[in-house]
């Protein structure tokens, strides 16, 4: 009688050969688990697994509070290993081949509302070249969702005046993004008065720079960020992130089509987008529930 180890040891093989490392560590670890769940001793044992089996070990997995991500590799871990063992002749069907995963669920980036933004905006102190500096930064990213690496490898030949655009560059693509007049009034300032009067600033393109006339870096910018976050009140799970993802969510929030916003963050579909029409429903929902008299 064939002991189920030796199977299972000739399918790691094979998937040392095929996956990466990490995902050849995660599939068989999985595998494992659900052979000592099912106690199974040999390959008959394995050739008699059903559907149902494969189903409840789900559901058990689901119960435990295991994350949905983790339970949806454990299924593809799963459909591996029978899809090999069919093929191997060991059985005439996958009985994981029907079973879906269940549904990663995504969590909802923080945001703020328009009013805690202009919090945020105006918190610099436009009375010092640092502050007229950070004002520029902050609203150039709310105005126009750029990514923080975006922000800091901005430089002046991006900008256009004339035309009030910002040219963003990111994963080998290029995009031109409009400025309002609020990013347009801050910018021009500092272009004008403060970026000049910081050391060696004539000496490089790169837009904003910190007080030794350097390129400021993500840990620099996150720095300035969370640094106006404390200082206007705000709380919650706020990150460098926020302002590129309030940008979007007012922006739709306020009418604008799904294709534009897409584009403007530099998405090639509008299915990144969705995460924010799921921010939206879900306020929907929420003053439905407290308005509604029958809801």
């Amino acid at each position: 009688m064939v002991r189920a180890e030796e199977l299972v040891q000739k399918y790691s093989e094979l998937l040392a050969q095929t996956a990466s490392k990490n995902t050849a560590a995660s599939y068989m670890a999985d595998l494992k688990k659900f052979v000592a769940y099912k106690d199974l001793a040999t390959v008959k044992e394995i050739a008699e697994i059903t559907e149902k089996d494969i189903e409840d070990y789900i559901q058990l997995l689901t119960k435990e509070g295991k994350a949905y991500s983790s339970i949806a590799r454990v299924t593809a871990s799963l459909k591996k290993f029978f899809e090999y063992c069919v093929e191997s002749g060991i059985m005439p069907k996958n009985p994981a081949g029907k079973v879906e995963a269940p549904q990663v669920k995504r969590k909802l980036p923080a945001t703020l509302t328009t009013e805690q933004v202009v919090r945020l905006l105006e918190a610099p102190d436009d009375r010092t070249d640092k502050g007229i500096r950070d004002r520029a930064m902050l609203e150039i990213m709310y105005a126009c969702g750029a990514r923080v690496s975006e922000m800091t490898s901005l430089a002046v030949s991006d900008v256009s005046m004339k035309n009030e655009t910002v040219s963003l560059f990111s994963s080998g693509k290029r995009r031109t993004v409009p400025l309002g007049r609020a990013a347009m009034d801050a910018l021009t300032r500092y272009m004008k008065e403060a970026r000049p009067r910081i050391a060696n600033a004539e000496k490089t393109d790169v837009l904003f720079l910190n007080a030794h006339g350097e390129p400021l870096t993500r840990q620099g910018f996150w720095k300035i960020i969370k640094k106006y976050i404390g200082e206007s009140g705000i709380r919650g799970d706020v990150t460098a992130q926020t302002l590129r993802h309030c940008f979007a969510l007012h922006l739709l929030e306020n009418g604008a089509d799904a294709g534009s916003v897409s584009e403007m963050l530099g998405y090639s579909s509008i299915a990144p987008t969705r995460i924010y029409t799921d921010i939206i429903d879900s306020r929907i929902k929420k003053v439905y529930k407290e308005a509604h008299p029958r809801a």
